[in-house]
Formats: C-alpha cells, structure tokens, sequence
C-alpha cells in the first residue's frame, strides 16, 4: 500500500494486535507522523522500493508472476479499479488523484 501523512492515523486505527503494514510508495508525501501506539499494538512496518531494491527483479518479480499473475487470470484476484478515462482526459485524472477523490486506480487508455 502507498501511505502519506493523511492516510497514517487511519491505517494504524485499522490494525488488530501484531498486524503488518508492507509500504510501496509514497504519493502521500515523505514524511509522516505516527501515534506511537503502534508499539502498543507492536505492529510491523515493512517498505519496499521497486526502482532501487536488487530483490525486486530476482525475488519479487519471478514470485508475483509465479503467484499473482494465474490468480489474475483466473478471477480470483480481481483489480479495484475506481475509473477508466481516456488519455484526453488526463487532466481529470492527475485531479482525480491529487484531490485523493478515486478509491482504485485511475486508467487511462488511448483514446
């Protein structure tokens, strides 16, 4: 999941006892701020970076197309997709997004 500032609180109000947060981007923001509660509930938060972790080409991406991609294909893992726009409406979308008024991703396809 991606986290921000404006997302952390929630998160943290959304996890059970011992629970674990695996982090992928940032398009919140940097930096965030934490209640410290999340020693309380000793949960775990772990950060992956596509675009400087050597794991991601040698672990990552041969498990997620062994693993993810037949239970894509299959129908048992089914993308949240909030909205499909086409390219000329790229504005709309990059609103969409900064405005945080999506709940899925945003697609743009040629038009």
């Amino acid at each position: 999941m991606t986290i921000g500032d404006a997302t952390a609180d929630q998160l943290i109000d959304a996890m059970g006892m011992d629970g674990r947060v695996v982090m992928f981007g940032s398009t919140g923001g940097r930096d965030i701020t934490f209640n410290l509660r999340i020693g309380i509930l000793n949960i775990q938060l772990l950060s992956m970076s596509i675009s400087t972790s050597p794991a991601f080409m040698t672990q990552t991406m041969p498990d997620f197309r062994q693993y993810a991609l037949p239970l894509f294909a299959s129908g048992d893992l089914t993308p949240c997709v909030d909205t499909v726009l086409p390219m000329s409406e790229l504005r709309r979308a990059h609103e969409m997004v900064d405005e945080r008024k999506h709940f899925g991703k945003v697609i743009l396809v040629n038009d």
